[in-house]
């Protein structure tokens, strides 16, 4: 699947992406992980359906995953290869991710399905950011919450 927004080339390798990540960690003033201090404002339930729309490779994922080990965390993103790290990492860790590739702005998931909507580092990518908001409003839980 090519969507009409995106170059090919910005997702064919981890390498661009992978360039932000580390930049990020270089010059970060933060004291803690940026996932630990971004899952620290919400709680999660152990048995929580978790979304990280735009996961990349699973730098949030992965920590809210360990967070929800009895509950459903699915990751969705537009590259194969952030896929396939983040497919790599779960493993390793012994993480049980759903992964899937596709569009934030067309989420192949059931109206309110999810309890924490994650949409971190990546709504930039986004041409619609509205429709990808609506998306995440549209399959959040009564009670949930959207964490952009």
């Amino acid at each position: 699947m090519t969507l009409p927004y995106m170059d090919p080339a910005w997702y064919a390798s981890d390498g661009p992406l992978q360039t932000r990540i580390d930049t990020h960690r270089r010059y970060s003033r933060l004291q803690e992980p940026w996932a630990d201090w971004l899952l620290s404002l919400v709680t999660i339930d152990p048995r929580a359906a978790v979304l990280d729309a735009g996961c990349g490779a699973g730098a949030i994922l992965l920590p809210a995953a360990r967070l929800a080990p009895l509950g459903r965390v699915v990751g969705i993103d537009q590259s194969h290869p952030m896929l396939d790290r983040c497919r790599a990492d779960a493993r390793d860790a012994r993480l049980r991710v759903h992964l899937a590739r596709g569009d934030v702005q067309r989420l192949p998931f059931a109206n309110a399905c999810f309890d924490l909507v994650m949409m971190n580092h990546m709504l930039y990518h986004v041409p619609d950011i509205p429709a990808a908001l609506a998306e995440a409003w549209r399959t959040l839980r009564p009670g949930g919450v959207v964490l952009a």
